[in-house]
């Protein structure tokens, strides 16, 4: 099983002070060894990138807890807006279907709130071989 086939994936970023920084995403593959997410691009997993694009993933369950035997896979991501952006939520909104449309209400009521949280930005991956 590649990466791309779980329904969720923990996307471990860096700090600045090397510390690890995890959250559980959505992911879909993009062809050519690249994998890719939807997220805001005011987010802290998108600011981490400008300082450091390494990454890691692992397959895990909705609250990012992954198994003791999971394989960990390593990659270089960039934050891609525009064109690119609206392809991988093309690809994410196909994969997930019915709970992307609640993510999207969901964020639709939070920007009431004045707490804008819908995604701009897509993160592209990268995999090492």
């Amino acid at each position: 099983m590649v990466i791309w086939d779980n329904k969720y994936v923990r996307f471990t970023t860096f700090r600045r002070d090397g510390s690890k920084a995890s959250t559980p995403v959505w992911i879909v593959p993009l062809g050519d060894g690249r994998a890719g997410f939807t997220t805001p691009s005011t987010s802290f997993k998108a600011k981490r990138l400008g300082s450091n694009p390494r990454v890691e993933l692992a397959a895990s369950d909705m609250k990012g807890n992954v198994a003791d035997d999971a394989t960990v896979v390593e990659g270089t991501a960039t934050v891609v807006t525009g064109d690119e952006f609206e392809r991988v939520s093309r690809l994410v909104k196909a994969k997930y279907g019915f709970s992307w449309r609640m993510i999207q209400v969901g964020a639709r009521v939070m920007s009431w709130f004045g707490k804008d949280q819908a995604s701009d930005s897509a993160v592209i991956i990268d995999l090492d071989a």
